[in-house]
């Protein structure tokens, strides 16, 4: 963070000062207030490249795990909001709030030997 904000540099052109800064991968986009940063990368989704908005965070066990989201400007500054851009046929984009977690659920058999039921028990974990 500068004194100024968040500022843009071209990954040849960073300062010495801001070598060990967070830096976040985005890209550029021009809107009806000028160019705009917004995090997020490129992933590669059915074969094909498409820009994501988000941000590398830490799970639980300090993995780093991409989520999708957008920067918005709060009272405090620049806060990440978790969420998914969505577009409907014939209609404007539109950010979605929330979060999406993985579950892996596993299922246990039991064989009721007398009855010959069939008892699953099902926890989640990951």
């Amino acid at each position: 963070m500068t004194p100024d904000g968040p500022k843009f540099f071209l990954e040849s052109d960073i300062p010495k000062e801001f070598i060990s800064c967070e830096r976040i991968p985005g890209r550029l986009e021009c809107s009806e207030d000028g160019p705009k940063f917004v995090a997020g990368k490129v992933m590669e989704i059915n074969g094909i490249k498409t820009f994501i908005p988000g941000k590398m965070l830490k799970d639980s066990q300090g993995r780093e795990i991409f989520v999708p989201g957008k920067m918005i400007n709060g009272k405090t500054g620049p806060k990440f909001v978790p969420g998914q851009v969505i577009q409907a046929e014939n209609e404007e984009e539109k950010f979605i709030p929330g979060q999406v977690i993985l579950a892996f659920i596993h299922f246990i058999y039991a064989l009721n030997q007398s009855s010959k039921a069939i008892l699953i028990l099902a926890f989640q974990g990951y």
